[in-house]
């Protein structure tokens, strides 16, 4: 499935204007087949008491990354109904990547893979996860 161009800027650009970019500081782009790419910079507000980035950080990366892979296929709004999340190793004190991809779409559900990375060459594996999203019929471009 090839995704327009267009279709791919106005997410990223509905993406830059939500509050969660700023608080995060994420970074969103496509691949050419429509998969995003998050980059997140470290922020050390976004640790936990010991020093280790925290959880919900490495979630929201995941639900990102699952939401605007879904996004991309449809044009309607997609709500999270469902996050399975595994954190494979602690990480700390570095910047991260998120990757999304679309596992089975449906008319009303659709399921995404994603996975978050230290975001360098050979980045470790941090966490992985599927989430299952439910389109509904409120079209995109009207929120």
């Amino acid at each position: 499935m090839t995704i327009p161009r267009e279709r791919l800027d106005f997410l990223i650009n509905f993406f830059n204007k939500a509050p969660l970019q700023e608080v995060f500081g994420m970074i969103l782009s496509y691949q050419q087949n429509g998969d995003p790419v998050f980059k997140m910079p470290y922020k050390q507000s976004l640790d936990h008491t010991m020093g280790g980035i925290f959880g919900g950080t490495i979630a929201s990366l995941l639900d990102c990354a699952g939401w605007y892979a879904v996004a991309s296929r449809y044009e309607y709004w997609i709500s999270t109904v469902d996050l399975n999340i595994q954190i494979l190793r602690a990480s700390a004190k570095v910047d991260l990547k998120s990757t999304g991809s679309i596992v089975r779409m449906g008319n009303k559900i659709a399921v995404a893979r994603m996975d978050v990375y230290e975001d360098k060459k050979d980045g470790t594996h941090l966490a992985t996860g599927t989430g299952v999203f439910s389109v509904s019929s409120i079209p995109i471009s009207s929120v």
